[in-house]
């Protein structure tokens, strides 16, 4: 299964990302068969990394985290926020035509009911801005509850020339206008590795 790590940057540790830059990247290197794609969050400048993003295939929650723990960049403390789920790539075709812009979204504890009732809307949406979709889909929390019961949350990286289309593209979507994510982030996103199609 795919597994998306989002991790946000410890600001007092920007250091890490110029002392292991080049270990980090031969880590990736080294196992890019099981990279999807993965790449550094920026602010809106677009002039300083203050993330990272990996997709990656892994069979369980638990093996994602024990890959992450070994990257070089989470192995020395540059990540203050550490997000590790399971992904289904429903949308997007991993094209970048513009600028790539990622929004992490997890639901709230009473949002179920919400992605049912706004499901087509929802999907309609994305089917009618299929042009700038990268990739985008639901969220769980592991590898053995993939049923749309078990979604927690939407991975959308999108395509779009300015930060300011992008976010009004998002305010727009029926999920996120009808409130079923309470924690949205939202970052530039810079696409440096991109693997073979997986398996889901």
């Amino acid at each position: 299964m795919l597994f998306v790590c989002f991790l946000i940057d410890n600001p007092n540790r920007a250091n890490v990302r110029r002392e292991f830059l080049e270990v980090h990247r031969s880590y990736l290197k080294s196992h890019k068969d099981i990279i999807y794609f993965a790449g550094p969050l920026e602010n809106d400048e677009q002039t300083e990394n203050v993330g990272s993003l990996y997709v990656v295939e892994q069979p369980t929650r638990a093996a994602a985290g024990a890959w992450l723990a070994n990257e070089p960049f989470a192995k020395n403390d540059l990540f203050s926020t550490k997000h590790i789920f399971g992904w289904h790539h429903l949308k997007g075709d991993r094209k970048l035509y513009r600028r790539l812009y990622l929004y992490f979204q997890l639901d709230g504890k009473q949002s179920h009911n919400k992605r049912s009732r706004f499901r087509d809307e929802h999907v309609d949406y994305l089917l009618a801005h299929e042009n700038h979709l990268f990739a985008a889909g639901p969220l769980f929390n592991d590898s053995d509850k993939i049923n749309f019961e078990d979604r927690i949350g939407s991975l959308f990286v999108v395509d779009f020339s300015t930060r300011v289309l992008a976010d009004h593209w998002r305010e727009q979507e029926p999920y996120t206008k009808n409130n079923v994510y309470n924690q949205t982030w939202g970052y530039a996103f810079n696409n440096l590795w991109l693997g073979a199609e997986k398996s889901g």
